[in-house]
Formats: structure tokens, C-alpha cells, sequence
């Protein structure tokens, strides 16, 4: 018995040695089958579909337009449907997935475990005394060929719990930053369907003239070249003429075109599809109106300290800095771990196949107290590198905002310039219009008159549209809202409406405000629980 016990290792030495052998030559013939597999481009046909399916989605759902399109529509047919503002919004509903993955960080580990085991001997074995080197029992066993185990365990880590808060309450911020820059998002939006509408409003009220006036230019053109080669007129006078005439038709060309782009520009801020046929809704020439800020500068001030999305991010960049430096500290400390489970083994020699087990666990990684200081140095030089950013992004949203309220300003001055001016030319077309003769210098002159008349009506437009951006630019500088969060969702007859009452809220004209609105319709909606706090400090700023 004793001798066959001895021969069983060899054996089994031979045996391993086969089965290595087999799962070698295995893993062999699969690693090398690797070598078959190779990039493998898109075909056309998927191509095709891939192409079908996005040309599909691009544009589905989506509300058909059915008439003029006002600024507010425009606007509410942007926060509906413009992709790269979706995109945001799925950005932050990534963000807020993660964070909530994080928490599930700081609950203990549950482990289930389950398995069956098998041998194609027994596992006997003998015992040799140490002192004779004789063996002192028979061979045996306690473990059956068969069996089956399973276990259901608990383990809770004290420092990883620790790490895991702080690294849930950095997603949360991170979360939050996802919002601001949805909320920068939405701003930069709003003011681009504002720019590009009222300039796409100019080129449909007077593309039609303009046409007509460059086609007149024309025919001009050729009459003084008649009359260049006849000899009617002194050379230097024609050339005069030509060339004034050609200077105003490149303007002419050159604005026409930059126009046109403008509702080009518009239809793909609104996601309309390529092609589509629209009509904006245009104001009565003479009735354009002119918005009034709601605010001083002073307020405008405070406002964008307290609402920038840019500088609200540096502050929870901040705070994710210092849960930086926490997790940083925490590292430091030794680990205790807490286990509890419970345990099945189907081993019949076993008294009892199943049982409980507790433990705790010290764990210190001595390398830590070594490291640690650097790490936490690190962290605090990041913590004031945040603060020192968050600083320089304040002075240079005061800055945006003043430029923003001296612009608006200024286009102010320069809308009133244009319609005096246009008044003006539209004064001595109509005189000459009356006292006209049968001249070749009185044709010329009307048609230089009707030019710069028309002229001046597309500068008059034009001035109105950068007003328009610049009255937008200042509230999107100071981090004032156009949109309450809750109604990005609805149709398009909703948030139009929401738009229209937003836009007249900041019109003093339309609405001038009270104590209370000074402060509450303009802070984020995560914020206006605080407006009480502010309104006593902005009241005063206000006197």
C-alpha cells in the first residue's frame, strides 16, 4: 500500500504534464487563428443605410412649420430641436447617471459564490512523523471526489467607504458643472437666433429692392458707358460716376450676401431641414422697437457674479479641489474592513456542511505616510490654483458684461444715426423724384439717390439686428436665464409663449420692474430660494 502511495505522485506529475500539453497546443491554435482577423472597413450598402438612418433622425419628430415665423417661435424651435443643445442636455444626463453610479461606491460589498468541484482521484493523503521520518498513519482523506460549495458574504472597508463619499460628492459637482455648461449652452443659443433673425428679418423686407436697385445699377452702368463713348459728358465725370456706381453695388452685393446667409444661418439654428420654405414674421418698418434694460450696470454687475454659468463652475471646481485634498487625507489612514458571510459545503466528512463567519481586518499601506504629504501638497497647490482661476474668470466676466452694456449702448446711439439718416435720404429721393427732368444727370442722380435711400434702410436694419444681439449679449453676460429649465420639454406653442414672456421681462419698456422682480425672475431656478437673502443687498446697490 505504501509503495503504491509513493508511485501516485509521478503519476499524477505525468498526467499534468499531458493535460498542459493539450491546453497548450489549444491555446495555440486559437492565438494563432487571431492572426485571420483584420480591420474591416464599411461597405457601401453600409454606408448607405448608415446615411438613410441618420438623414432619418435628424429631423424626426419634429413640429412642421405651418406659417411666419416670429422671434419667439425661432427661439423656442432652437431649445426644441438644435442638435449640438440636445447634445448638452445628454451630456448632463450622463453626468447625473454617473453621480448616481457613484453612490453605490460607499455600500459594502455583497459577494455570492457558488461552485462544483470535481477530482478523478481521491485527495488522500499521509502524515510522516518529524522526528523518526516514518509515517505515522494510513492514508486518508476528508473530502469527497464530489461536492458543492456556496457562500453569501459582507465586506465593509471604513477607508474605502471614506474615499468613495468624497469621490460621490466631486461626481455631484461634476453633475452641476454639466448643468452650468448646459445653461452657457442655452445662452449662446438664444443669442444667436436673435442676431441671426433680425438680420434674416432685413434681407426678406428688402431683397426685392435691393434686386431692383442692382438691376438699375446695371442698366445705369451700360447707359454711362453709351454715353462715355459718345462722348456726351467729360471722361472724368463718367469715370467718376462708374466708379461711385461700382463701389455701391459691391457694398450693396456684399451685404445682400451676408444676409442671405443670416436665414441660412437661422434654419440651421432651428434644425429645419435643408431646402425648407419659411417666412419670418417682419415688424412695420417705422415701428421697430427698441428694448430699454431692465437694470443699471451696478445690478447687471451682481447679477453675473451670482449667475455666470462659467464662474459657477469654477466654484464647484473648487469644492471638487478640496474633496480632492479630503480624499487625499483620508488615504492616510489604515483600513479596517469588516466581513461577515455565510458558508455551504456539501463534504460529507464535514460535521457541519454550513456555518457563519465574522472578521475584521487592519490594513495600512505604510508607503501612504510616505507619500501622503506630497499628495496632499499636490492637492492644496490645485485648491488654489482653482481659486486664483475663479478669481481671474470674475474679473473677466465684469469685464464682458461692461462691454456687453457700453455696446448695447452704443448701438442705441448708432440705430437712432441710421433712421435720422434714412429719413434724410428718403427725403431727397422723394424731392427728386418731384423736380425730375428728362437728363441724363437727373437719371443718374436718382438712381444714386434711390441707392443710398436703400442703403441707408439695410444699414438701418442692419444697426437694429446688432442692437438687438448686443440687448441679448448683456443679459447673457450677466448669466440671466431665458428659459425656466422645467419647460425645456414642452411643444412649441409652450415655450414660445415662455420666450415672449421672458423677452418682455427684460424690456423695461413693456415691463418695468418692481423691488421684488429685481432679483428673483433673474436667478437660476436652483437658486431662487436664495433670492430673499439677495434682495435686500441688490435693493441697495438699485437706490
Amino acid at each position: 500500500m505504501a509503495k503504491k502511495i509513493s508511485n501516485n505522485p509521478t503519476c499524477c506529475f505525468l498526467r499534468t504534464l499531458r493535460i498542459l500539453g493539450i491546453i497548450t497546443l489549444v491555446s495555440t491554435f486559437l492565438l494563432s487563428g487571431c492572426g485571420f482577423m483584420h480591420p474591416v472597413p464599411l461597405s457601401d450598402y453600409e454606408k448607405l443605410a448608415e446615411v438613410s438612418e441618420v438623414k432619418e433622425n435628424l429631423f424626426d419628430g419634429q413640429e412642421v412649420v405651418d406659417g411666419p415665423i416670429d422671434l419667439y417661435e425661432a427661439m423656442a424651435r432652437a431649445v426644441k430641436y438644435n442638435l449640438d443643445y440636445r447634445l448638452r442636455i445628454m451630456d448632463e444626463a450622463i453626468s447625473q447617471g454617473q453621480y448616481g453610479v457613484s453612490k453605490f461606491s460607499m455600500l459594502p460589498q455583497l459577494t455570492a459564490n457558488a461552485g462544483y468541484n470535481n477530482r478523478n482521484n481521491i485527495d488522500a493523503s499521509v502524515s510522516k512523523s518529524v522526528l523518526t521520518g516514518n509515517e505515522s498513519l494510513e492514508a486518508s482523506t476528508s473530502r469527497d471526489k464530489h461536492y458543492n460549495t456556496g457562500d453569501f458574504s459582507m465586506a465593509w472597508n471604513i477607508l474605502d467607504f471614506g474615499v468613495s463619499y468624497f469621490h460621490a460628492k466631486q461626481e455631484a459637482d461634476k453633475y452641476l458643472i454639466t448643468m452650468e455648461r448646459r445653461r452657457k449652452a442655452l445662452h449662446n443659443l438664444i443669442r444667436d437666433v436673435r442676431f441671426a433673425y433680425w438680420r434674416a428679418v432685413a434681407i426678406q423686407q428688402l431683397q426685392g429692392d435691393i434686386k431692383k436697385i442692382l438691376a438699375e445699377s446695371e442698366q445705369a452702368m451700360e447707359y454711362s458707358r453709351i454715353v462715355e463713348k459718345e462722348h456726351l459728358k467729360p471722361a472724368l465725370e463718367i469715370l467718376q460716376y462708374q466708379k461711385t456706381l461700382l463701389e455701391v453695388t459691391l457694398h450693396l452685393e456684399a451685404l445682400m450676401k451676408e444676409l442671405v446667409l443670416a436665414k441660412v444661418e437661422l434654419a440651421q439654428l432651428m434644425n429645419l431641414q435643408s431646402g425648407t420654405s419659411f417666412d419670418l414674421v417682419v415688424p412695420a418698418y417705422d415701428t421697430l422697437h427698441v428694448p430699454k434694460l431692465k437694470y443699471n450696470l451696478t445690478v447687471f454687475e451682481e447679477l453675473a457674479l451670482m449667475n455666470r454659468p462659467e464662474l459657477m463652475e469654477a466654484s464647484y471646481q473648487k469644492r471638487i479641489s478640496v474633496n480632492e485634498t479630503k480624499k487625499s487625507i483620508a488615504r492616510l489612514f489604515p483600513g479596517v474592513t469588516f466581513r461577515l458571510s455565510g458558508q455551504y459545503d456539501s463534504n460529507s466528512y464535514l460535521v457541519n456542511n454550513s456555518w457563519i463567519e465574522s472578521g475584521v481586518q487592519f490594513s495600512w499601506n505604510l508607503i501612504n505616510l510616505i507619500a501622503g504629504p506630497k499628495q496632499i501638497e499636490l492637492a492644496e497647490n490645485k485648491e488654489e490654483a482653482t481659486k486664483l482661476q475663479q478669481m481671474t474668470l470674475s474679473m473677466a466676466v465684469l469685464s464682458q458684461v461692461n462691454i456687453a452694456f457700453l455696446q448695447y449702448q452704443g448701438f442705441i446711439i448708432q440705430f437712432d444715426r441710421n433712421s435720422e439718416l434714412d429719413d434724410i435720404n428718403s427725403r431727397i429721393l422723394a424731392q427728386m423724384r418731384k423736380t425730375r427732368q428728362a437728363t441724363t444727370q437727373s437719371q443718374v442722380e436718382e438712381i444714386k439717390a434711390t441707392t443710398n435711400a436703400m442703403m441707408s434702410k439695410l444699414q438701418r436694419y442692419q444697426t437694429y439686428a446688432h442692437m438687438q444681439n448686443a440687448f441679448g449679449r448683456v443679459y447673457a453676460a450677466a448669466g440671466v436665464d431665458p428659459l425656466v429649465y422645467t419647460l425645456e420639454n414642452y411643444d412649441i406653442a409652450s415655450l414660445k409663449m415662455a420666450f415672449e414672456s421672458t423677452m418682455a421681462d427684460w424690456d423695461e419698456e413693456i415691463h418695468p420692474p418692481t423691488v421684488e422682480e429685481k432679483v428673483r425672475p433673474l436667478l437660476p431656478n436652483s437658486r431662487q430660494d436664495n433670492a430673499a437673502e439677495l434682495k435686500q443687498d441688490v435693493s441697495m446697490e438699485l437706490k
